[in-house]
């Protein structure tokens, strides 16, 4: 997509260039936690858009524990950037749920 700036309709639809609206959204991680997909990701976005969402029960309880451990083991964040991913990053998404984080509800 990033190629395609300048070229219609992306100079319409995107005229700060794709990869401007790209860092913009966030990526959910959960199952799809491969060696190949982390470092172009993070070409693409900084850690604070990307979030884990675990998709269980769509997934097996293996499949998470196992993308959990890919995350933690392989994936080279830090730990700060782990937590952020698993809780923290969802915060402007969801901002009721941010407010019921701060209470403890």
């Amino acid at each position: 997509m990033a190629r395609s700036d300048g070229a219609e309709p992306f100079t319409t639809t995107a005229p700060r260039g794709t990869l401007a609206y790209l860092r913009r959204m966030y990526f959910d991680v959960a199952v799809t936690c491969h060696p190949n997909a982390f470092p172009s990701l993070r070409t693409v976005t900084d850690t604070d858009h990307i979030v884990f969402g675990t998709d269980y029960p769509a997934f097996s309880q293996q499949d998470v524990d196992e993308a959990i451990a890919f995350l933690v083991n392989e994936a080279g964040f830090t730990a700060d950037e782990l937590g952020a991913i698993a809780s923290t990053n969802i915060k402007p998404l969801f901002p009721r749920l941010a407010a019921d984080m701060e209470v403890g509800v």
